[in-house]
Order: structure tokens, then C-alpha cells, then sequence
């Protein structure tokens, strides 16, 4: 949902949760980011934010 694609690969993921929150610090490791795009799921999910446009 947040990379546009179930299979996509962790720096992916990161690079997504970047583009959609604008965060430009370092991530301790690829867990951090796959939190941060649940949480991203999770809003889009229930409507609070848009789904990125892709």
C-alpha cells in the first residue's frame, strides 16, 4: 500500500516512508521503516491520509 506493491523490497519501503512523510534522518535498521509504512498502511487504510499516487 504505501510502496505500491506487496513484494517490494525493504529499501523500497524505505525510500516510500520518505517520499510520504518527508523524514530525512536515518533509520536504525529496515524494522524502523517497515513500522513507520505500517503505520502509513494503517492510516491510508481508514482514511485519515491519501493513498500516494503512484
Amino acid at each position: 500500500m504505501v510502496a505500491g506493491s506487496g513484494n517490494a523490497e525493504k529499501d523500497e519501503v524505505e525510500a516510500a516512508v520518505r517520499r510520504m512523510t518527508g523524514y530525512t534522518g536515518e533509520f536504525a535498521n529496515f524494522d524502523e521503516s517497515d513500522a513507520a509504512a505500517i503505520g502509513l498502511s494503517w492510516l491510508i487504510h481508514v482514511g485519515v491520509i491519501d493513498k500516494p499516487k503512484e
